[in-house]
């Protein structure tokens, strides 16, 4: 009877092990789907970043001789 048993339990402990399995596939696509939209969002800013500073010192080279001739 015990080997029956085990027999019963088998399958549970199977499909429980599938799930996780399955459950761990799905949090990896979720993971790796965020990642890359982070690190494409991260490249965005980066890129924003640079074009910043190119503008403020543009307007600051702008607004200086205005300043200096009043």
């Amino acid at each position: 009877k015990s080997s029956m048993h085990e027999d019963e339990t088998e399958p549970a402990e199977v499909q429980e092990v599938v799930d996780v399995v399955t459950t761990a596939k799905l949090i990896t696509e979720v993971v790796t789907a965020a990642s890359e939209t982070v690190t494409a969002a991260s490249a965005i800013i980066t890129t924003a970043e640079a074009q910043v500073p190119a503008a403020t010192t543009a307007v600051t080279l702008t607004d200086a001789p205005g300043r200096r001739r009043k």
